[in-house]
């Protein structure tokens, strides 16, 4: 448990909610692994400097979908991303990212980023996922023509309220 593992500091953005993301793993990491985290809280433009120049060896950064793909986030750890921050770099990775990208059949592309996804978190684990954003929707049954996707965008032109 942490024996003789030296303090380490957690660099984040200054954001109400990455403060208590950072102060729930330091209370984690000490309760549960020994480890002293020092937190290390930076303003916004001046975090992405640090993590473009010196990033720290532990850091709290999230990343949203810009559209429904694998390939919006695991793009994001390729070698030549310059949103890998983790500066980590594996060419059998990069390498099924890419062929992933340009796979045409569906199957096929899933399975190589599945084998990169293990690569990624569980073989080298340059990274750690804490959390998923979830969206619970709570819907009247006189309510139709909603349709939920996973971009969690609400088109509004066809939802229509029917007679109960």
């Amino acid at each position: 448990m942490g024996q003789d593992f030296p303090p380490v500091t957690l660099g984040f953005d200054t954001t109400q909610t990455n403060r208590l993301i950072a102060e729930n793993i330091q209370a984690q990491w000490k309760r549960n692994l020994g480890v002293t985290v020092g937190l290390d809280n930076m303003e916004w433009k001046v975090y992405l400097k640090r993590l473009r120049e010196d990033p720290p060896l532990i850091f709290r950064l999230g990343w949203g979908a810009d559209y429904p793909d694998p390939d919006n986030f695991m793009n994001l750890f390729t070698g030549t991303s310059g949103n890998n921050h983790t500066r980590w770099k594996n060419a059998d990775y990069d390498r099924l990212i890419s062929e992933a990208a340009s796979e045409p059949d569906e199957t096929r592309r899933i399975a190589l980023y599945d084998e990169a996804q293990r690569i990624l978190t569980e073989k080298d684990a340059p990274i750690m996922p804490l959390f998923f954003a979830a969206q619970n929707l709570l819907i009247k049954p006189s309510v139709q023509g909603l349709e939920v996707n996973a971009m969690d965008l609400l088109y509004l032109k066809k939802v229509k309220k029917t007679a109960s």
